[in-house]
């Protein structure tokens, strides 16, 4: 199983770390290996630059949650990358994979934010970062149009996120999050499977 994202999937306690311990925990006879390629601060541009070698074992699964970093904006301006640039790397992703795998596809959305959080937190306001949920949201609608299984950040987290799923920069989950997200993935995939 591969799973690609950015900061909210690479962390030591993420979602994807703790989906390899629910596993483990659940199924240790079928040895199922979760590898986690998340990188921090990349957008789908950046990942799709290392796509293909990424793709090598060949994954059963691929679990993707990528677009938070394409949503940023800096100094008020656009996003980083457009809505329909978000929407093309992704749909090239999941191109070069089924050309080279024959693995089955769960999208997740980008997680909602609280702006207020994000507006007072230093790191943010030193690189006049920041990000809007409307953004979110319309990558999220985009992200849910593609056929695949999708795990709706939206809707579990709700618009602004509900305060105890956001950490103190307004951005990155708190383990409260990151477990939400945890458990729809394990219902969604024990939904697909079975």
């Amino acid at each position: 199983m591969l799973v690609v994202g950015d900061s909210l999937t690479d962390d030591l306690q993420s979602w994807a770390e703790i989906l390899r311990h629910v596993l483990h925990e659940i199924r240790p006879a079928d040895d199922i290996e979760v590898v986690n390629a998340g990188l921090s601060a990349h957008s789908s541009a950046m990942v799709l630059r290392r796509w293909p070698s990424m793709l090598h074992p060949a994954p059963d699964w691929i679990i993707c949650g990528l677009g938070g970093n394409d949503i940023t904006r800096v100094a008020g301006g656009k996003p980083m990358i457009g809505l329909s640039e978000s929407v093309a790397n992704l749909h090239e992703m999941h191109r070069i994979a089924a050309e080279r795998t024959s693995a089955r596809w769960l999208w997740l959305t980008p997680a909602p934010l609280i702006e207020q959080r994000i507006a007072g937190y230093p790191p943010f306001r030193f690189g006049s970062a920041t990000w809007r949920n409307e953004d979110c949201v319309r990558l999220a609608d985009a992200i849910a149009g593609f056929g695949d299984p999708v795990v709706d950040l939206v809707r579990l987290f709700g618009v602004p996120a509900h305060p105890d799923l956001q950490g103190p920069d307004g951005v990155h989950p708190t383990l409260a999050g990151q477990r939400t997200i945890t458990r729809a993935v394990v219902e969604t995939l024990a939904r697909l499977s079975g």
